[in-house]
């Protein structure tokens, strides 16, 4: 699948320049179309193939009440559905990147009277008479929800804070299975200043460094044992790359955008001669599992952008109840995923009452390492791409 292409400053900040709302269809031809909506079609046009979709674009704002994106509604085949489009910038340059859709569901913002802000992933705000009002509760904002969502943008930063949660599963039988890419994946963390991002960049690159050797210069990032390969601990020179990327992604104190991520592995990737892309592995703007599986059995890992994530910490079976035990982080997060642990629960007639996925990642975590996600419970994935260097 091609890559997401991104928007340059100067397009941008010209549609920017009404707030209008915006009619289109697919039928439109390209000059007719205005460069936002070009990326939108562009962006949903794997999911609709040759399928007509009608649209509709209203701006959205930050808290200083500042045009900084777009609200996509639109139809297809009779479903609606929705995406929130989000101004960022990476280094000297701005760019729109999708942060939440849904092919089948009715956007957030169809109930606000006033201005709609969308100030951070998942919260989703109505400014009437000169009051912020939480769109999902009907109360007004705090100050400091507002300063913290203020201070999260649509980055993705890491973070530390964990609650533990359990949950129980009563069944008659259950049945396994498990995957992971051979040797896994390096396990890198974050330098100082550094965030989660930098790091996980840095993970796929010491794991193509396998593959292709320059990636990692003058330093291999594996060693061979007999028949066996392990990877070697983080080094300067993966310290180094991490702060590369750090440069190259247009990280800040919000942490690294999505698009950020891109560019900067991209940038990476091609000076030390090599190319970079990605295929996504949502499916109508949810995470989809299959696709997935098929990645990382073809030996692609996969970035996973988490608006928040469990970590899997071990399942405790007492007879026919099964406990799963979890550290969950209301943090946005991206690890690198390389395979799975399916657990699939039956009742006596041999129904399926639950299938509970588990994804193994390297977490860019120390106190986690090499870990699973919990992907059935407490974890949103708002993102998910699989990568390619060759």
């Amino acid at each position: 699948m091609k890559n997401k292409k991104f928007l340059t400053a100067t397009l941008i900040l010209a549609t920017l320049l009404s707030s209008l709302p915006t009619l289109g269809a697919l039928s439109a031809t390209a000059e007719e179309l205005s460069p936002v909506d070009a990326y939108f079609l562009d962006f949903v046009a794997d999911d609709i193939g040759n399928n007509p979709i009608s649209y509709q674009s209203t701006p959205l704002y930050d808290e200083t009440l500042t045009a900084t994106g777009y609200e996509y509604t639109f139809e297809v085949n009779g479903v609606n559905g929705y995406a929130l489009l989000q101004e960022v910038q990476v280094g000297e340059e701005s760019f729109y990147e999708v942060e939440e859709m849904k092919f089948n569901g009715v956007s957030p913002f169809s109930q606000c009277d006033g201005l709609p802000v969308y100030i951070t992933f998942h919260l989703y705000l109505d400014y009437v008479d000169g009051v912020l009002y939480d769109l999902e509760t009907g109360d007004p904002v705090s100050q400091e929800t507002l300063a913290l969502a203020a201070s999260k943008r649509f980055g993705y930063f890491g973070g530390g804070s964990y609650t533990h949660q359990t949950y129980t599963i009563t069944y008659d039988h259950k049945t396994s299975d498990t995957y992971i890419i051979q040797y896994g994946l390096p396990v890198y963390y974050p330098t100082t200043g550094t965030s989660c991002a930098n790091a996980a960049g840095t993970i796929v690159i010491g794991y193509y460094d396998r593959f292709y050797e320059n990636l990692v210069p003058n330093e291999l990032s594996y060693i061979v044992l007999g028949n066996n390969l392990t990877y070697r601990s983080q080094s300067f020179k993966t310290q180094e790359i991490c702060l590369q990327l750090y440069d190259l992604m247009g990280t800040t104190d919000t942490g690294t955008t999505f698009a950020g991520f891109n560019a900067g592995m991209s940038a990476y990737v091609q000076q030390q001669g090599y190319s970079y892309s990605t295929t996504s592995v949502f499916t109508s703007g949810s995470f989809d599992f299959n696709k997935y599986e098929t990645a990382v059995e073809s030996g692609k890992p996969v970035a996973l952008f988490l608006n928040n994530y469990a970590i899997y910490n071990y399942t405790a079976t007492d007879g026919n109840v099964d406990t799963i035990s979890n550290d969950v982080s209301p943090y946005t997060h991206v690890a690198i995923a390389c395979g799975y642990k399916c657990d699939t629960y039956y009742d006596a007639n041999n129904n399926v009452i639950s299938t509970q996925r588990y994804l193994r990642v390297s977490s860019g975590l120390a106190l986690y390492d090499l870990c699973y996600i919990n992907a059935t419970a407490y974890t949103t994935i708002n993102n998910a791409i699989a990568i390619t260097i060759e």
